[in-house]
């Protein structure tokens, strides 16, 4: 029964195509069923990934290789073994895993096991640990990325790249769906065919929810996508905005470069934070401040008592300016982040795929 695969905004032959990823197993060989997905955005797959999940009546397991590069082997091992019989667990950018931790995912991949040690020293001994059944995905932008050695484990390699637009519409309808909101038809194929990056087209679908926020509308209109800003390259783009489009501007560069859970506070009663976001585990409180001349201590006396009422880690003001030699002083001894007009290239730089100017003072 693939009730949520079928419901998805897809063709019958791409359908196809992904639930024989999930049907049958190599004959006289292991009752595993893992796939690979070559040229499929990581948003799509996750969406993908969900709906087999729910088909098949098991838990799903998403793992980014980039962001897991500072885990124990041990950690590792438990993340694995832990698992459920048939449960789904999906690697992105599996090239980039810890060098330390791919012989326990080959091991797993391939032989159905974990070889981990125990203990250190004279004490130490190795074991196996058998895990189930899993139904292990690797997704991927290309066949080259995935390591030679996980091949052999592989037993369906669904190629993609034919189906790209189909995939980005599934990101479009599914990400406006997470907040509620309903896309027209021609509005969703303005936004799919668009040749931007999947990193760019989620921050657009950002814009856009932005603008459908702030005017209260339950469904995404081909006016409302035409009056959603369009991408900001310069310094001189930024200094013409207001101050809630400053804002709003900078709820999109930090969902570009790569923060989570970014949500821009409403226009009043903020408690002195306009922007909350987070990254690596690290809660974000930010006050945005587009002005003509220093920001003063003021702002930062804002952050500091909002990053407790949000519940932060790290409160920082962000401006299209400089800051004044007090509200520096301030910010040093109450530990508050202060990004300057410098800083705000620095990040404008970095989501256009521009290599940033470097500073160490002015390094994240």
């Amino acid at each position: 029964d693939y009730r949520s695969i079928d419901s998805l905004p897809f063709s019958e032959e791409l359908k196809g195509k992904l639930k024989s990823a999930f049907i049958g197993r190599p004959e006289g060989g292991p009752n595993r069923r893992n796939c690979a997905f070559i040229g499929c955005p990581k948003a799509a797959a996750a969406g993908i990934l969900g709906a087999a999940a729910g088909d098949m009546g098991c838990g799903l397991l998403i793992k980014d290789c980039q962001r897991g590069a500072d885990e124990r082997e041990m950690e590792f091992s438990t993340l694995l073994s832990n698992t459920k019989e048939n449960d789904m667990v999906a690697f992105f950018n599996v090239h980039a895993i810890d060098p330390k931790l791919f012989p326990i995912l080959r091991d797993a991949f391939v032989n159905g096991e974990i070889h981990v040690t125990i203990g250190k020293g004279p004490l130490a001994r190795p074991i196996d640990i058998p895990i189930p059944a899993n139904r292990m995905v690797l997704v991927a932008d290309d066949k080259g990325d995935i390591p030679f050695d996980l091949m052999e484990g592989i037993y369906t390699t669904v190629d993609l790249s034919p189906y790209r637009k189909e995939l980005r519409r599934e990101i479009v309808l599914s990400t406006f769906e997470k907040y509620g909101l309903k896309v027209e038809e021609r509005a969703a194929a303005m936004i799919e065919e668009s040749s931007y990056s999947e990193q760019a087209l989620l921050l657009r679908l950002f814009e856009i929810r932005n603008i459908a926020y702030e005017k209260g509308a339950a469904v995404i209109t081909e006016q409302l996508v035409n009056e959603a800003k369009t991408d900001v390259s310069d310094l001189d783009s930024v200094d013409q905005m207001d101050g809630r489009q400053f804002e709003l501007f900078a709820g999109d560069l930090f969902c570009a470069l790569g923060f989570t859970s970014v949500n821009v506070t409403p226009a009043s009663g903020d408690f002195g934070a306009d922007v909350i976001a987070e990254k690596d585990g690290v809660r974000y409180a930010i006050q945005c401040k587009r002005y003509n001349a220093p920001v003063g201590v003021a702002a930062v006396q804002e952050v500091m008592a909002s990053k407790s009422l949000h519940d932060c880690h790290v409160a920082c003001v962000l401006t299209n300016r400089t800051f004044t030699p007090a509200a520096v002083e301030l910010a040093k001894k109450n530990y508050v982040v202060l990004w300057d007009r410098m800083k705000l290239r620095d990040f404008i730089l970095r989501k256009n795929r521009i290599n940033p100017l470097t500073s160490e003072e002015n390094s994240i």
